[in-house]
């Protein structure tokens, strides 16, 4: 098995011999809540503060608003 699972890593439980991509199911069968013993990466969107992501999404909007204000008196 390699290091880490990524997206197109697939995984057979022992317990119920479901298929299933540790990815998107968090390291966890679906059906019985197996763990996959082997660590899996974990897609950008777990690990983003979007706290920080949205605060300068609108300061950025801002900006624009008030360029756009003063360019149109």
């Amino acid at each position: 098995m390699p290091e880490t699972l990524g997206r197109d890593d697939v995984v057979r439980c022992p317990n119920d011999d479901l298929e299933f991509r540790p990815y998107f199911t968090e390291g966890m069968c679906p059906l019985c809540g197996w763990s996959v013993p082997t660590p899996v990466a974990r897609p950008w969107t777990h690990t983003a503060d979007w706290v920080w992501l949205t605060f300068a999404a609108l300061v950025l909007a801002s900006v624009v608003m008030i360029i756009v204000v003063l360019v149109a008196s």
